[in-house]
């Protein structure tokens, strides 16, 4: 057994395309465990696919599951973990993106304290001009 994490795109179109609109997403997991199987040089029975993996297929309904998909393949002992390659990262990953948009996000939010600074610059510039005007008056 290898063991090594593969990362596939499996084509399901053509598996589930003569198929009956009902049955298509049904077809489509047993696509995605055939392929693996082929390519994994595993039975069918040792492969475990994941709930959000699940999902994914059946997110638009047994009728349209996507025409392909990116997953990877994790084999741990006798078994074959597949899961979506969104899944599959890891949460030092997960936590370097989460700053680096959180960074973003503080220096929009330094842009846009700069911008309301102006404004009120230029609102304090009309009062002065209307309390003279009233002087004047």
């Amino acid at each position: 057994m290898i063991s090594e994490q593969r990362t596939y795109t499996i084509p399901l179109r053509k598996a589930f395309q003569d198929k009956p609109p009902q049955r298509r997403a049904k077809t489509a997991v047993k696509a995605v465990k055939t392929f693996l199987s082929k390519h994994m040089k595993a039975d069918e029975a040792n492969i475990k696919l994941s709930s959000s993996l699940n999902e994914v297929i059946w997110a638009n309904g047994a009728r349209n599951p996507p025409a392909k998909i990116t997953v990877v393949a994790d084999p741990i002992e006798s078994t074959i973990t597949v899961r979506t390659e969104d899944e599959h990262r890891t949460p030092a990953q997960t936590t370097e993106e989460s700053t680096e948009d959180k960074a973003d996000e503080d220096n929009n939010d330094d842009e846009t304290t700069d911008t309301s600074s102006q404004d009120d610059h230029d609102e304090t510039t009309t009062d002065e001009e209307t309390d003279e005007e009233e002087k004047d008056e």
